[in-house]
């Protein structure tokens, strides 16, 4: 410790003191300046030496020992500087003595008009999007362009606070935390305009940090619902079927093509035989896949086949290409038990039918009584032991594949008996299925039809 000079003294030099005790971003030129010189102004703060760059802290002509003192500081002070700049820049700089000259060149070198900075930090504001970025780092690059561009605007002071001065501050404050807040929610994404509209529908106006809170939750709660999102998108295809609109009876559900006006009611139908404008009947639309759509009620939603794929032996598998004809389908339909008919409605045109493809297997619930008709699946399968009768151990393991992707193990098969007395021969018991499916192709090799 250097005698006469104690903590306070800006002429005092911690033992601890060294040139890495400071270290901030480095200075690369004009694009990082501001922030550079705020850093490093910092940083000689809270060590009593920023009076040494800006000229406060000067040399004593007469005193040897403050003297001494002084240029040990004045030297820690150019290290600190040289240690925070980049190579390029460290060398125009070496070699001047006095850290208050160093400082100076630099701000001549680097310092922006206020003008070009404020036009370019303002076009910034209204340019920045939130993109891929979470909303905390875009709130982030939002605030550090706030500040900024507040530091660049130098008010004169008030000396004497009155009421209506009080009242003035207060509603420029606030006028400020509303340009703020409408320059957050422009550049937000699209997902959270339903947000968007909310908070500007507060009245008062929320704070930014009351908005910035309120969409980060919003966010965190999406990010606990992506993950089921995602795999129920990945591995289901839902029943559109409500968005289609029919051009000759104006109802929902089907197209004019499948219209029954158009061609022909079917024989179960309550209106069959009415219509005196009969057409010939067109065939039944055969999908991809050997899967079949016929429009339903969009307010019953559709029930959904699963198109399962098994593995079981060639034979299975050549059998499960085969197509079925109009004829073969409208036979193995008078046999299932008839659907109800829904009395709410207006007419009796549309019958309660509507198969969709492709739904999670793992993932749905649904009810143990209930039969899915799906005419792409190879066999009859169950998830109930208690649906087949004398159920039979399969004696080679077989497994077969789910929609998920996923492979499983057949344990048992045997006769499964509907409620219309229709038997359903070698039903495949699979544990981890959760639904009753019944095989159209195999029920027609079956039944010979």
């Amino acid at each position: 410790m250097v005698p006469g000079i104690d903590s306070s003294n800006p002429l005092y030099l911690h033992p601890s003191d060294g040139s890495s005790s400071i270290n901030v971003e480095k200075l690369q030129g004009s694009m990082n300046y501001r922030s550079w010189k705020r850093s490093l102004e910092i940083g000689l703060a809270s060590k009593r030496k920023l009076g040494f760059v800006t000229g406060t802290v000067k040399r004593d002509a007469t005193d040897n020992v403050k003297q001494e003192a002084w240029d040990t500081c004045n030297s820690m002070v150019i290290s600190w500087i040289i240690g925070n700049v980049s190579e390029s820049i460290k060398k125009s700089i070496m070699f001047l003595n006095s850290s208050c000259e160093m400082w100076k060149q630099l701000e001549k070198r680097y310092e922006v008009t206020n003008g070009s900075r404020k036009y370019k930090l303002c076009k910034q504001l209204y340019e920045t999007k939130q993109g891929e970025r979470s909303i905390t780092d875009y709130y982030t690059e939002m605030r550090g362009v706030w500040e900024e561009l507040e530091s660049l605007n130098s008010l004169p002071p008030i000396t004497t606070m009155t009421n209506e001065i009080n009242a003035f501050v207060k509603a420029m404050n606030e006028q400020q935390e509303e340009q703020r807040l409408f320059q957050l929610l422009n550049g937000l994404e699209e997902v959270y305009a339903v947000q968007r509209s909310h908070l500007l529908m507060m009245s008062p106006l929320p704070s930014v940090d009351v908005a910035c809170s309120y969409l980060h939750q919003e966010e965190s709660q999406r990010e606990v619902l992506k993950p089921v999102k995602e795999e129920i998108e990945a591995i289901a295809m839902l029943s559109k079927s409500s968005e289609m609109t029919c051009g000759e009876c104006g109802k929902v559900g089907h197209t004019k093509e499948k219209c029954w006006r158009m061609s022909r009611y079917p024989s179960r139908h309550p209106r069959f035989g009415r219509e005196g404008k009969e057409k010939a009947r067109e065939p039944w639309n055969i999908g991809r896949g050997g899967r079949w759509n016929r429009g339903g009620r969009s307010n019953r939603g559709g029930r959904s086949a699963a198109n399962v794929r098994s593995n079981m032996d060639s034979s299975s598998n050549a059998a499960s290409s085969a197509s079925i004809t109009p004829q073969q389908l409208e036979q193995l339909m008078r046999m299932l038990p008839t659907p109800s008919r829904n009395h709410g409605s207006d007419t009796e045109e549309e019958m309660d039918y509507s198969y969709a493809g492709m739904v999670s297997c793992n993932l749905a619930d649904c009810v143990r009584s209930e039969w899915i008709i799906d005419s792409g699946a190879s066999d009859h399968m169950t998830g109930s032991l208690s649906m087949i009768k004398n159920a039979t151990q399969m004696k080679v393991e077989q497994n077969i594949n789910l929609p998920t992707g996923e492979t499983t193990m057949i344990t048992h098969s045997g006769e499964a008996v509907l409620k219309c007395e229709l038997r359903l021969k070698n039903m495949l018991y699979i544990p981890t299925f959760k639904h009753n499916l019944l095989s159209v192709q195999k029920l027609a090799r079956d039944e010979d039809c």
